[in-house]
C-alpha cells in the first residue's frame, strides 16, 4: 500500500483502496523487471492495453439475407450487447471472414469483457479463440440447438425489419441491403429505448450523450453533393443517393452514397459537402409557403392512396366472400349426392 501510495502521488489509502475496485491491472509481470539481463523487444507486449474496454458482454451470429448484395455480401455478423443493447453489424462474403468482423468490432468498438457464440466452427476455431486469448475477452458459448441462449437474435430481428421497412418505404434496391444494415444499426444505437430508461445504447456503451446533428437525410435519399472538378458553367451539384454516415472519414458530417462515374457505372463516394436535392427549386431551400403547399400536396396523395386502398379491400372481401359462397354450396352438393347414394 506505502508503494501504491507513492505512485498514486500520495493518495489517501482509502482512495487508494477504492481505485483497485474501480480499475483493472492486467498486465502485472513486466519482461524488464524479472529478467537479470536486459533486452530489447520488437513487439508489443501487452496489445491489449491500447485497446478501449467495453464493459458489457457481446452476444454473436451470422445471419443469411436472402438476397447478395451489389458488392457480393452474402451474409453478415452481428454484435449485440447484453446489457447496453449496442448493436454492431459487419457484411461478410461468406461466413470464413467472420474473424475480420471480430478483430474490426474490437478495434473500432472495443474488447468486451466476454463474447458468446454458438458453436458454429468460424467462431469457435483457432484464429477466434487465439484473438479472445490474446486481447483477454472470455469466450462463452450456447448449449447445441438453444439458439434463445444467443441474445443476438433478438438483433437480428430487430434489425431485419427496420431494413425491410425502410427498403421497402423508400424503393430500394434489394442489393443495397448491406448499406441499409449499417445505417439502421447506427439509426438505433442512437434511438431512446425503454429497456434503458429512455436513453440511448451509444450512451450506456460509452457514457456520453450521443449528437444526432449527423442524422440529416433517410437512406436512399436523393441528395446533391459539390464536385469541384465539374467546369463552368455547370455549378459542380451533382446527384447521388445517400448511403450512411462516414465516421471514419472527415468530420462527423461526412456521409457515403452512391453516385454514377463518367462511364456510367455506380460508384460510392466519401463527401462532406452534401445538400438534400429538391428537383423543383433545384435547392434544399424550401420557403414557409411552399412547405405548406407541399404538405396539402402530400396530404392529398395520402388520401388518395387511401381511397385506393380502400377500394382494394372492398374488393378482396367481396371475392373472398363468393369463395366462401361457392364452398359452400359445394359442400352441400356433396352431403346431398353421398345421402341419395
Amino acid at each position: 500500500m506505502i508503494e501504491w501510495r507513492k505512485r498514486l502521488a500520495f493518495a489517501p489509502e482509502d482512495i487508494v483502496r477504492k481505485t483497485f475496485q474501480a480499475t483493472t491491472q492486467m498486465a502485472m509481470n513486466v519482461e524488464a523487471e524479472t529478467r537479470m539481463s536486459g533486452r530489447r523487444h520488437y513487439k508489443s507486449r501487452f496489445p491489449f492495453l491500447r485497446e478501449i474496454r467495453v464493459n458489457d458482454v457481446f452476444h454473436s451470429d451470422t445471419f443469411y439475407p436472402t438476397v447478395k448484395s451489389k458488392s457480393g455480401d452474402t451474409c453478415s455478423q452481428i454484435f449485440f450487447g447484453r446489457e447496453t443493447d449496442y448493436m454492431s453489424v459487419h457484411p461478410m462474403k461468406k461466413e470464413s471472414h467472420s474473424f475480420e468482423a471480430l478483430q474490426d468490432f474490437g478495434r473500432k468498438i472495443g474488447l468486451p469483457r466476454s463474447i458468446k457464440t454458438d458453436n458454429a466452427a468460424s467462431e469457435t476455431g483457432e484464429k477466434w479463440t487465439k484473438w479472445c486469448r490474446e486481447n483477454l475477452v472470455d469466450t462463452r458459448f450456447t448449449e447445441p440447438h438453444s439458439p434463445w441462449q444467443n441474445f443476438s437474435e433478438q438483433g437480428v430481428g430487430a434489425i431485419g425489419r427496420m431494413v425491410s421497412r425502410c427498403m421497402r418505404r423508400f424503393n430500394v434496391p434489394l442489393d443495397r441491403h448491406h448499406w441499409c444494415q449499417k445505417w439502421c444499426v447506427d439509426v438505433r444505437n442512437h434511438l431512446a429505448s425503454r429497456k434503458l430508461k429512455w436513453r440511448t445504447p451509444a450512451e450506456k456503451l460509452t457514457g456520453n450523450t450521443p449528437d444526432i446533428s449527423m442524422f440529416r437525410f433517410h437512406f436512399w435519399q436523393m441528395i446533391e453533393y459539390y464536385n469541384p472538378m465539374v467546369k463552368q458553367p455547370n455549378d459542380g451539384w451533382t446527384m447521388g443517393r445517400f448511403l450512411g454516415i462516414a465516421w471514419d472519414s472527415g468530420d462527423n458530417l461526412t456521409f457515403y452514397f452512391e453516385s454514377t462515374s463518367d462511364n456510367g457505372r455506380p460508384v460510392v463516394l466519401t463527401r462532406s459537402t452534401v445538400r438534400s436535392y429538391n428537383p423543383d427549386e433545384g435547392n434544399p431551400i424550401i420557403h414557409s409557403g411552399e412547405r405548406n403547399n407541399e404538405r396539402n400536396t402530400n396530404q392529398d396523395e395520402i388520401n388518395y392512396d387511401l381511397n385506393n386502398l380502400s377500394d382494394q379491400t372492398i374488393m378482396m372481401n367481396y371475392k373472398a366472400l363468393i369463395t366462401s359462397f361457392h364452398k359452400m354450396i359445394w359442400k352441400i352438393r356433396m352431403k346431398i349426392y353421398w345421402t341419395l347414394k
